[in-house]
């Protein structure tokens, strides 16, 4: 699969989208996708009316929807990875008893240094598809998606901590939709280990004191921040009507990170 172009739902494509719909039972049993306009779906109709309203919907141009195709084949209505998809997870958990001075013939330096344990939780994930690059409308008169005019990943990425290319996106012109896809690229990933140091001094095999020290993130790894949800990649190019990248705009920036390390000292009694 290569090559894929996003074209605008219109009467042109019109047929291809039928064929799709139909394909999949019209959609959640017949609605045609018309729960996006003011009609939405129930109210007792059944499928046939449903596509003539939408059919309606699309000779009007009231309609936001796009097409993406492979070559003159239409695959999908929308076709992305989902913006929940993880393509790789991995989480190790580990304890390790410390085998110091458990033998020694000392018995202060037994009850201080021996019977310690180190633990740990690491975690390996890649990054989550960034759902779609926002561009202005212009009160509404071109769509909300910008034109893609070259490769995302190219140049250099490290300059203010770009993560995606601001000069691979265009805004569309007034009167087009702009042709950028869903889940263009995957955001950062994340790798962090925390670290636990802990000993237990047992009473009456019953009551126990431990101590523990505590590292999160414990190698000070940076973890971007990146999904836009919560202001930590800029994916919005709306500052200028005219480019993606003016002088002023974060766009394509990562804005935020996570925690830092963070070492916290615990004392806790059991009974």
């Amino acid at each position: 699969m290569t090559g894929l172009v996003v074209k605008p739902l219109d009467p042109a494509t019109w047929p291809d989208f039928a064929r799709l719909v139909e394909k999949h039972n019209g959609v959640w049993g017949g609605c045609w996708c018309i729960g996006f306009h003011p009609e939405g779906v129930g109210q007792g109709r059944g499928p046939a009316v449903n596509r003539a309203a939408k059919r309606a919907h699309v000779d009007a141009g009231t309609v936001h929807q796009t097409l993406v195709y492979d070559g003159d084949t239409c695959i999908a209505v929308e076709y992305a990875d989902a913006r929940t998809d993880r393509r790789h997870i991995f989480t190790g958990n580990y304890v390790y008893m410390l085998p110091f001075f458990k033998d020694s013939s000392n018995a202060a330096a037994k009850a201080i240094l021996a019977g310690w344990s180190i633990s740990g939780i690491t975690t390996i994930n890649s990054g989550q598809p960034m759902s779609r690059i926002l561009a202005g409308t212009n009160g509404f008169l071109r769509g909300n998606r910008p034109n893609i005019v070259g490769d995302p990943a190219a140049g250099e990425q490290t300059a203010n901590l770009y993560w995606f290319n601001p000069n691979a996106y265009a805004p569309a012109a007034d009167g087009t939709f702009g042709n950028s896809r869903r889940a263009e690229f995957r955001q950062p990933g994340r790798n962090q280990t925390d670290l636990s140091l802990s000993k237990n001094w047992t009473f009456n095999n019953t009551q126990r004191f431990q101590f523990r020290v505590d590292a999160i993130n414990a190698f000070n790894h940076t973890q971007w921040l990146a999904d836009p949800n919560v202001a930590g990649l800029d994916n919005t190019c709306t500052t200028s009507l005219t480019t993606c990248n003016p002088s002023n705009d974060t766009f394509g920036q990562i804005l935020n990170t996570r925690a830092p390390r963070e070492i916290q000292l615990g004392f806790k009694f059991y009974w």
